[in-house]
């Protein structure tokens, strides 16, 4: 097992900026996610820490030890790429023997790991059978059984379930959640997909335009974003955005935005007048977070037009219009409403965020 450092990693192709300045430490034993659109450099940085990109500044260390100048077979890590490859016309047993033949091992002893490792991925039915026909799941436990086998100190997986269908990709997220497990080695895998972050990952890296905008737990990345990006791109549905202004009376300060006026809690406000350095202000909101009725419930409801209404297994999804802003939410799908009808909202003020718009930095 071992921890994975990267310091101050850059990498250009041509123009093109690919990786800025990178800096992050993947712990001992830890399932990580670089999670991020396509473009943001999460790939290039798994091809670095491999090997197969050469940083041009910056440092990686693997289980301690500096990795700058050896090359992908000296680094002893494992990757499992996108697309998938199996020999042709070998034997899931051949494909499993392959990389420990290639280090010469016993003939007993790659027996042995085989049959372990196959056992491991519930492939040990599958053994005698060729690899070029097995089902797409089944290629891809005997590819990630291929990286396995060898028990590298760190395992990497370049979005190894994106050819699966629906079904398939959840029963593989948690069997790879669950081998993870019971391997305790280190694991680090690039995905687009956010369900496939918070749902697998210890700690995520949000990246964007090569850079790492936040490196946590998924509970705190959902709950506590730093930034816009990383609120807007993390949740389903999408966090809900909308320009909000300050509005001072008397000693109260309060947010003014789409018929909403909320005064704000006496420490928020001490805080806000203290730091902010700007009156151009993004308001997020959760759809979870906002309360919709077909009556008023609270002081601070406002009333809303229904735009759009989607059924979402056991959950209604809302497009409430009001004052010309659209906000989405999320309910209970008992809740009975119809499009055009009239409705109620009202703002759970302990899940707000308010964002600076220039720069989108998180301030409460």
């Amino acid at each position: 097992m071992a921890d994975v450092v990267l310091e101050h990693l850059r990498k250009k192709f041509g123009d093109l900026e690919a990786v800025k300045d990178l800096t992050l430490k993947v712990e001992d034993g830890r399932f990580v996610c670089f999670l991020g659109p396509s473009g943001c450099g999460k790939t290039t940085t798994l091809r670095m820490i491999v090997g197969l990109e050469k940083q041009d500044r910056g440092d990686i260390y693997v289980g301690g030890k500096l990795v700058n100048d050896l090359n992908p077979s000296e680094r002893d890590i494992a990757m499992v790429f996108q697309f998938y490859a199996m020999y042709p016309g070998a034997t899931v047993r051949e494909n499993l023997a392959f990389p420990l033949e290639q280090q010469k091992l016993p003939n007993e002893e790659i027996r042995r790991r085989v049959k372990e490792t196959a056992e491991v991925l519930r492939i040990d039915s599958l053994l005698d059978k060729v690899a070029t026909k097995l089902t797409s799941g089944e290629k891809q436990r005997v590819a990630i059984g291929r990286a396995i086998i060898r028990r590298p100190q760190v395992y990497l997986m370049d979005e190894p379930l994106s050819n699966l269908d629906a079904g398939l990709r959840a029963v593989m997220r948690v069997e790879l959640k669950r081998l993870q497990h019971e391997l305790k080695q280190t694991m680090i895998y690039v995905t687009h997909d956010q369900l496939e972050g918070m749902t697998m990952a210890d700690k995520i890296a949000v990246m964007n335009e090569g850079s790492v905008l936040q490196y946590d737990t998924p509970e705190t990345i959902y709950r506590r974003p730093k930034n816009l990006f990383v609120a807007g791109f993390v949740g389903t549905p999408t966090m809900n955005m909308i320009g909000c202004s300050l509005v001072r009376s008397d000693e109260d300060l309060s947010l003014d935005f789409a018929g909403f006026k909320i005064g704000l809690p006496p420490n928020v406000a001490k805080y806000l007048t203290e730091n902010l350095s700007t009156s151009e202000l993004t308001l997020g909101i959760r759809p979870q977070d906002i309360g919709i009725s077909e009556v008023k419930t609270t002081y601070d409801s406002v009333e809303a037009s229904v735009d759009v209404r989607e059924l979402v297994g056991d959950r209604i999804i809302v497009d409430a219009r009001v004052d010309g802003i659209t906000l989405q939410v999320e309910s209970d799908r008992r809740l009975s409403v119809e499009v055009g009808q009239k409705v109620w909202l009202s703002i759970d003020r302990e899940r707000m965020h308010i964002f600076e718009t220039k720069g989108g930095t998180l301030i409460v």
